[in-house]
């Protein structure tokens, strides 16, 4: 997509995952995450997916080709 910027890295992605994984408990008593540029949205994709979140994820970004509201739900 013209405009935003690519995927990071699967080195940055792991790393990422992996700091999600160890403060676990910590995103489980935050009810609402938000990730403002999120540009595709790859990072509260990978808190969904690795820190058992159960509160809402709104990823916002100015660019029209971005996603500019998605609600993740785990």
């Amino acid at each position: 997509m013209y405009g935003v910027w690519s995927p990071t890295t699967q080195d940055y992605l792991n790393l990422f995952a992996n700091y999600v994984q160890q403060k676990a408990a910590h995103f489980k008593r935050k009810q609402t995450c938000v990730d403002l540029g999120c540009g595709t949205g790859v990072l509260p994709i990978v808190l969904s997916e690795n820190g058992d979140y159960e509160g809402k994820i709104f990823s916002i970004d100015s660019l029209p080709n971005a996603i500019k509201a998605t609600e993740i739900n785990s």
